[in-house]
């Protein structure tokens, strides 16, 4: 976030997605690129990073960790959802 913030969208997008390849769980994350994607009018691939969010898994097979990667704003993402899909 912050680097977007700053200006510094090439770089934002470049850790974004780092983070994605290293934890697809991580919503957060998840929800940053999309927003980014959007704003820079790319929001066909913000659509696609939406619909792609992997599922929870269940409580016998997940990890607290993995739960706290997919844990996320949903306010914000519906928001994101509503820009996207108007």
């Amino acid at each position: 976030w912050l680097l977007s913030a700053l200006g510094l969208k090439g770089p934002a997008e470049t850790a974004l997605k780092r983070a994605l390849q290293l934890e697809p769980y991580y919503f957060e994350a998840r929800l940053e690129l999309a927003e980014l994607y959007s704003v820079t009018g790319r929001k066909a691939q913000a659509r696609a990073l939406l619909e792609a969010m992997p599922e929870v898994p269940s409580l016998a097979r997940g990890t607290p960790y993995q739960y706290s990667l997919a844990a996320f704003d949903r306010r914000r993402y519906e928001r994101l959802r509503k820009t996207l899909w108007k």
